[in-house]
């Protein structure tokens, strides 16, 4: 075996072991030179990314090749967040945007595409396979206050429908980013106040003024449905729990993958098996045909309340 093909195989061993990045100084001590790399770029078996060699170019996990990257490039304090970090925790969202946080006395050059934050905020960091991740609600809260107003206030909404955060832990992180001068501190203060009902979506603050203006009481946004043994199974839209009934509301655009289909599906199924008479109404029946929404509402409640008496 030559000289050159065996220094490649151990740059591309290294490789493995950092999800498919080595930094351009990295393969030249393995003795492979900026021309022999330049040709391993050239010939489409690499890549490069935000400076950083990429092999081979398809990585397994495009995303945690690009938190590789970026903290070959940032340094060992950085932390990866935004949509990579939500991604590498497990959501789904198609946004690309790269950010990162640097502590704030580091001027590291990197592309301009990649949004680089140096505020002095705390942020909750888990160390998986190597690489610094935000936590989940501090990567929610990056993105939130990066993205523009719309696609945040949808972003926010998806996240607690499919509870990648919740309302407890939005206004645990929330505070520490409101102070004087603080990056997205007006855009966090807004959306607070968007979430301030306990509902997860536009949808769901329709539904809630609906029944509100419609005089129609009993009702629980948010109700937990348990186990006998106390254990929560489901979480409702809303609630009638004294007459087991449920509202769910479907927001203006499918927001859930297959997986959550077939996960929201079969949730219903086991309601209605529980008892639970299940109303679902979308975002535009609630706006266009309210009187429609808040009749059958109470048809419902009459229909239980007068089977209730009898029992």
């Amino acid at each position: 075996m030559n000289t050159l093909h065996s220094q490649i195989r151990a740059v591309e061993r290294l490789a493995r072991n950092q999800h498919g990045v080595v930094t351009r100084a990295e393969a030249i001590d393995l003795g492979v030179s900026m021309k022999a790399q330049r040709r391993q770029l050239a010939s489409g078996a690499w890549r490069l990314l935000l400076g950083c060699l990429v092999v081979p170019a398809i990585p397994r996990n495009a995303d945690a090749t690009v938190a590789a990257a970026l903290q070959s490039r940032l340094g060992a304090q950085s932390v990866v967040t935004g949509p990579t970090a939500l991604r590498l925790h497990g959501a789904e969202l198609a946004d690309r945007q790269l950010i990162a946080w640097c502590p704030p006395d580091r001027q590291p050059r990197i592309a301009a595409s990649v949004r680089i934050l140096r505020d002095d905020v705390t942020r909750s960091v888990a160390t998986e396979h190597g690489l610094r991740l935000a936590s989940t609600i501090d990567a929610l809260l990056d993105t939130l206050i990066t993205v523009d107003v719309a696609r945040a206030g949808e972003l926010l909404d998806r996240a607690l429908q499919l509870r990648w955060v919740t309302h407890q832990e939005w206004a645990d992180a929330v505070p520490a980013r409101l102070g004087r001068g603080r990056i997205g501190a007006k855009r966090l203060r807004e959306l607070t106040l968007r979430i301030a009902e306990g509902t997860h979506s536009d949808g769901e603050r329709r539904m809630a003024h609906l029944l509100r203006r419609a005089g129609v009481t009993g009702w629980v946004a948010n109700f937990v449905v348990c186990t006998a043994s106390g254990i929560p199974k489901a979480e409702l839209d809303f609630a009638f729990p004294d007459l087991r009934i449920c509202i769910e509301v479907d927001g203006r655009a499918a927001h859930s993958g297959a997986k959550a289909f077939d996960r929201d599906r079969r949730r219903q199924n086991d309601l209605a098996l529980d008892g639970w008479l299940v109303l679902r109404f979308t975002w535009a029946q609630i706006v266009n045909e309210p009187e429609w929404v808040s009749g059958q509402i109470r048809l419902a409640i009459a229909n239980r309340s007068r089977l209730a008496r009898i029992s």
